[in-house]
């Protein structure tokens, strides 16, 4: 320890002695400790001490040597610094000249035994940034690096920046603030601020994302919260210009959902869903346009969620057929609406399987709505469609609803059922190839007319 043998020194050169022999013993256990260390273990802290006169006289002698070491690593420093590069650069990183700016604004960094200089803001939002980075939602916070060299500053270089920060007049971003709790270890940092990490990866993904991700939120987050705006969606026949301003206009309200999706805390989201059904109300109440969206009239409403719930007593029917290896096939009904609206109805619509259940009011209409409803065979009335259903453990909203509209399809299911097992890749209807017989016994009348011989 140099402190140890300055102090020996000079007390040698002393003509007074001021070491007693119980502080010698003492002073000479301690090894490899920090000058404060010492000083608060050795003396401050020495119950041997007991006379105050002689504690203060080693007090002054351990100020003395602290003030010889001091003005060594002044000198020491100011010979190092007039062997390191200064690196040629006289502005910040927006190519300001640094000499406007005022001297606590400025700081010297020392890297690999070059000396740069800095606009101390510059550095702190080049902080600020890497310390938020994040990819598609996932926070990657990364050290503060070089942006002359692109070399990460080492942990003393990121003290002085901080405490130079201090030195002015502006307020210390918190990101960078907790990190510097954490002692700049960025695993531990990681841990303890991963909601507030988090939520930034979510805002700045809805910021920056492309627009089809996007509109796939968008047409989540309307069926989610479609009973709060009166059954409003997404035109599906939207070009890729409407889609942007779309998701323009919609983009801090796109941005609340992925919190309230994604998030961790549970009284966030609470929040953030009543922010949701508020701005979708406001929006739809003064910015519903018919050519960006459609709004379910109270019958397209029912079939909509009549929809959703034939979906799961299909899925559940499906699952039990593959768990017994028979092959079974999905049965769609289709039905249509008005003959004015050409575009369809539900945001998205899964194609039909190969073997298709079809039923159709009239043969004009355009607009189809597909429900999938448990297979059926050919020669099975409704009834026993209803028996099928309860067999199955099916929900029994799905058997009311099928009873309540039973007076309408059940007519047309004996008169326009048409059901196939062909092949898909062959047509279903063919046009024929030849003329009939009967056209063949004209021509050759016609001919025989004609005839000379």
């Amino acid at each position: 320890m140099l402190i140890k043998k300055i102090m020996d020194t000079i007390e040698a050169n002393s003509t007074i002695k001021i070491y007693s022999d119980d502080f010698i013993i003492h002073k000479n256990t301690f090894k490899n400790y920090t000058d404060i260390r010492f000083f608060n273990f050795a003396i401050n802290y020495n119950i041997s001490l007991t006379d105050i006169e002689e504690k203060n006289k080693i007090i002054d002698l351990y100020v003395k040597s602290k003030n010889i070491i001091n003005i060594l690593n002044k000198f020491s420093r100011k010979m190092k610094l007039s062997l390191y590069k200064k690196y040629d650069n006289n502005r910040d990183l927006r190519f300001n000249p640094l000499d406007k700016y005022k001297e606590n604004e400025v700081i010297n960094i020392i890297q690999n035994k070059t000396i740069y200089k800095f606009r101390i803001l510059d550095l702190i939002y080049l902080w600020k940034t890497a310390l938020l980075q994040s990819e598609n939602m996932f926070a990657i916070p990364k050290e503060l690096k070089n942006p002359y060299t692109n070399l990460e500053f080492k942990k003393h270089n990121l003290y002085n920046i901080f405490f130079g920060f201090n030195k002015t007049t502006y307020v210390v971003p918190e990101i960078i603030l907790s990190y510097f709790k954490c002692s700049f270890s960025l695993p531990y940092f990681k841990k303890k601020n991963y909601p507030l990490l988090q939520e930034n990866a979510i805002e700045h993904f809805g910021k920056n994302a492309f627009y089809i991700e996007l509109i796939e939120y968008l047409l989540t987050m309307l069926h989610f919260f479609r009973k709060d705006i009166d059954y409003i969606f997404l035109k599906n026949n939207l070009s890729q210009f409407k889609k942007k301003w779309i998701i323009n206009k919609m983009e801090p309200i796109i941005i609340l959902y992925l919190k309230y999706k994604f998030l961790c805390n549970p009284l966030l989201k609470d929040k953030y869903c009543f922010e949701i059904k508020r701005k979708l109300k406001m929006y739809f109440k003064y910015n519903f346009s018919s050519t960006y969206f459609i709004r379910f009239t109270p019958r397209e409403q029912t079939l909509y969620e009549r929809r959703d719930i034939l979906n799961d007593t299909a899925n559940t029917s499906n699952i039990d057929d593959i768990s017994s290896n028979n092959s079974t096939t999905n049965v769609s009904l289709l039905d249509s609406d008005s003959e004015d609206e050409e575009e369809q109805i539900f945001p998205n619509p899964t194609p039909p399987p190969n073997n298709i259940f079809t039923y159709r009011r009239r043969p004009t209409h355009r607009r189809r709505r597909a429900i999938f409803i448990p297979p059926i065979d050919g020669n099975s009335t409704y009834d026993q469609l209803l028996e099928s259903l309860s067999i199955n453990n099916i929900n029994s909203s799905a058997i009311t609803s099928l009873n309540n509209t039973s007076s309408n399809i059940l007519p047309s299911l004996t008169e326009n059922t048409i059901i196939t097992n062909d092949n898909p890749f062959e047509p279903r209807r063919e046009l024929p190839r030849s003329p009939d017989n009967q056209n063949r016994n004209t021509s050759n009348t016609i001919r025989r007319r004609f005839s000379l011989f």
